[in-house]
């Protein structure tokens, strides 16, 4: 539990990082009202009675029968644009349940990923690596993008059969 002025936090679950003091990271996930296809996490990190909230999606969720063209894009630490050292390299952490093409272009700052058909559904995390060093050395800089492959639109229906039963009796007169 983290008590401060204004409330009672329970942190069951938390990270607790220690760096000359104590950090506790906790993540409330939750899905906006009409927002099917993206769960929101909302993360805080809390030090010393000082709270910082994000809010971040978690897997997005790609229907079977549908493509999704991704982009990324880079910015510095002050949120400024960015630019990186050759090409952007994509990579699916399943490719029995999707695959990542890389796009065009000399830097494939695009690609397309696909849901394996035929194979169900599931979750992958989509990768781009990219070299944020402008210069000769290499500072990696890792991207990622949780999709869970869920079922399409329903396009056609099953009536199975029961057993057959017998017609109940009916009164006489009736």
């Amino acid at each position: 539990m983290l008590r401060s002025r204004d409330s009672t936090l329970n942190l069951a679950g938390a990270i607790r990082i220690d760096i000359g003091g104590t950090i506790y990271i906790a993540s409330q996930p939750t899905t906006p009202p009409g927002q099917a296809k993206r769960v929101l996490a909302f993360t805080t990190a809390y030090y010393e009675g000082f709270s910082v909230t994000g809010e971040g999606n978690m897997a997005y969720q790609l229907p079977d029968d549908k493509q999704l063209p991704l982009s990324i894009a880079y910015v510095d630490k002050n949120g400024n644009p960015a630019s990186i050292d050759g090409a952007v390299k994509w990579a699916s952490s399943d490719e029995s349940v999707l695959t990542v093409a890389p796009g065009g272009g000399p830097q494939s700052m695009t690609a397309v990923v696909t849901p394996v058909q035929g194979q169900g559904l599931g979750t992958a995390q989509v990768q781009a690596v990219a070299d944020a060093d402008m210069g000769s050395g290499t500072t990696e800089i890792i991207t990622l993008l949780d999709i869970q492959v869920v079922a399409g639109a329903a396009v056609a229906g099953t009536i199975t059969p029961g057993d057959p039963q017998d017609i109940p009796a009916r009164a006489a007169g009736g």
